[in-house]
């Protein structure tokens, strides 16, 4: 069995028949083997990591009511995504239950995503006027109180939440890689890594990404570069929503995986990326239609140009 874990791009997002027409059907049948496909819009690094950890000791210590795959391909996603539990759903996690783990209603339904882009641009163009102007007290006491454009509400205050330079969560993916990596070598299984985008570079001096074993990464160049900016390259469609792919990228994406996992070919990206290609690598799943193009520039320029 194949384990599939990712986001949107795995789920199926914008595909006229989901089911049959993501990448891992296809590669279900190149590998005429049965995959499971635990993927959801929306997924943040932390819940995917929690979920094939809490899989993978389910295989370790009840293996008699859980397969053990044979491979793990695990589609990383963005790395400022992060999900508050919805209160709603409280209590529906249980202990040694993987059913309420990886649960039938989905990630999006019982989670709450905490980007708020349009908020997000907003603040960070007042706060660069008020630099430029010279007002450079103002502009980290306007940052300190705007945050990054969530904002947590505690009895009668605000609190501006979250990471502006999401360096917090791009050195907890690393930790979520490392783990997930030395556990598959430990029950041997192996692991395909999928990286839609690239790490920015100071990243990859830290001790956590060193630690990373890129072999298991099916991009040769996956340091810096991500899938997402191949298949633009390649000219794959994307007009239902203008950011995810279809069908065709999923077939291909399926092809390669196939050869890198029978034949151990890795895929080579482009190494360069132009802003007027019409995309920018982030999707704004909270507010898609204000002020998305400004959140995915930033990305662009903090991905390929630290």
């Amino acid at each position: 069995m194949i384990l599939v874990q990712g986001c949107s791009f795995s789920f199926g997002a914008a595909l006229e028949s989901r089911l049959t027409q993501r990448y891992s059907y296809f590669l279900r049948n190149l590998m005429n083997e049965p995959v499971k496909n635990i993927a959801d819009n929306s997924k943040d690094m932390k819940y995917m990591h929690f979920e094939l950890y809490a899989y993978l000791m389910h295989c370790k210590h009840n293996p008699e009511t859980t397969e053990k795959p044979s491979i793990v391909i695990w589609q990383l996603t963005d790395t400022f995504r992060y999900g508050f539990p919805d209160f709603r759903y409280s209590g529906s996690w249980k202990p040694n239950d993987l059913k309420s783990i990886i649960h039938p209603y989905g990630y999006s339904a019982r989670f709450c995503k905490t980007l708020l882009w349009s908020q997000f641009t907003k603040i960070q163009r007042e706060y660069k006027r008020l630099i430029d102007d010279g007002y450079v007290e103002d502009a980290e006491a306007y940052r300190a109180n705007k945050g990054m454009g969530s904002i947590l509400k505690a009895e009668r205050q605000e609190f501006p939440i979250g990471d502006d330079t999401f360096q917090l969560n791009q050195l907890q993916t690393g930790t979520y890689i490392n783990s997930i990596q030395k556990l598959c070598k430990e029950m041997d299984i192996k692991l395909v890594i999928i990286n839609y985008y690239g790490t920015p570079s100071a990243m990859l001096e830290d001790p956590i990404y060193k630690e990373i074993d890129r072999s298991d990464f099916l991009i040769e160049n996956s340091e810096k570069w991500g899938l997402y900016n191949h298949l633009c390259w390649r000219g794959f469609d994307r007009s239902v929503d203008d950011f995810h792919f279809n069908v065709d990228a999923h077939y291909y994406q399926a092809e390669k995986l196939y050869d890198f996992i029978v034949h151990g070919k890795r895929l080579r990206v482009e190494e360069e990326v132009h802003d007027n290609m019409g995309h920018m690598p982030v999707f704004d799943y909270v507010d898609y239609a204000s002020g998305h193009q400004a959140g995915r520039k930033h990305i662009l320029h903090l991905t390929h140009n630290n």
